[in-house]
């Protein structure tokens, strides 16, 4: 796979374009980008991590006038979704889901909301910041991999994997704590501090609201594997 690189994009925007030649081109310019979107053998990828100016800014205007997709998906990715979902469009899917982040310091869990449209040849992704699962995607696309790169369909299937691969780890890292910690309570009894058990329970409550967010994706899943539902082979 070859690679050349043209005009730079608005900051906080990584946007890739394999062409129908098989040459992945970097740095593509907005203006560009109709041309490509109109090739059906071309693949646009677009990844926006900042959600600054709101709808009516320069990423929400990218979203509304360069891909043209509904005020509703629009609305959606600058407000916080409660769950994970899809809707199917004519033209393109809209999906919500939630990337999982552990500090081992605070022992609190940082989620950072995904949006992603999946179109004929294309796939955009919308997020509050930077994200490593989002920047592997965007590695194994600049190393040619042939499974990424065949499809859209794939790529967000690449996506979806990325972001969900972080759950048990995570899920698994919290229950261990969790069980740690009422050990200690066990060989404290009534000597154990209210800190400890403080710190039980907001470990508890961080399962809950992760198992919360994580149940849904089994409705996604169903979603996308009926065969009613285009683009996702």
């Amino acid at each position: 796979m070859q690679s050349t690189t043209t005009r730079n994009v608005p900051e906080n925007v990584d946007l890739m374009v394999l062409d129908a030649s098989g040459t992945l081109r970097e740095d593509v310019g907005l203006g560009e980008l109709p041309d490509f979107l109109a090739d059906r053998n071309s693949l646009v990828w677009c990844d926006i991590y900042s959600l600054q100016g709101g709808q009516s800014g320069p990423y929400g205007r990218i979203l509304r006038d360069v891909f043209g997709f509904d005020a509703l998906t629009i609305e959606d990715c600058f407000t916080k979704s409660h769950l994970p979902k899809v809707d199917v469009y004519d033209d393109y899917l809209f999906m919500a889901l939630f990337s999982f982040h552990l500090s081992e310091k605070t022992c609190r869990v940082q989620t950072v909301e995904v949006d992603m449209y999946v179109g004929e040849n294309y796939v955009v992704c919308m997020h509050a910041r930077p994200l490593r699962e989002l920047d592997r995607v965007r590695r194994r696309l600049l190393a040619g991999n042939e499974f990424v790169a065949s499809s859209p369909a794939n790529v967000a299937h690449t996506v979806f994997d990325a972001v969900v691969d972080e759950y048990l780890p995570i899920m698994n890292r919290l229950s261990a704590m969790v069980d740690g910690i009422e050990d200690d309570l066990l060989s404290e009894g009534e000597e154990a501090s209210d800190q400890v058990l403080d710190t039980l329970f907001h470990l508890k409550h961080e399962l809950t609201a992760l198992r919360r967010l994580a149940v849904p994706l089994r409705d996604v899943v169903g979603v996308l594997m009926r065969p009613t539902t285009r683009l996702i082979p």
